[in-house]
């Protein structure tokens, strides 16, 4: 599905990460067991909080399925299906 530039490159590329990348050089890295408890991180969770909270609404739901409608991917029978799901 698409989505909006701006929006994208909020998650992407300005959104505080909640954690590093746990790349190998990481993996003994005592740290990695100490999520970080800074409000930068504490805010980017509340506002995870938030967009699973809206997600699961009635409402979210439908304007979501009715913007899959307008999907390339409409035609494929994945993208039909998840979009019964979001409707229930």
């Amino acid at each position: 599905m698409s989505l909006d530039g701006r929006l994208w490159s909020y998650f992407g590329d300005y959104q505080h990460k909640t954690a590093a990348s746990f790349r190998r050089t990481r993996w003994s890295d005592p740290e990695v067991a100490r999520p970080p408890r800074d409000q930068d991180t504490r805010f980017a969770l509340a506002q995870a909080v938030r967009v699973v909270a809206a997600g699961r609404t009635a409402k979210v739901r439908r304007r979501l399925a009715d913007r899959l409608t307008r999907e390339p991917a409409i035609s494929d029978r994945w993208l039909r299906d998840l979009q019964l799901v979001l409707r229930r």
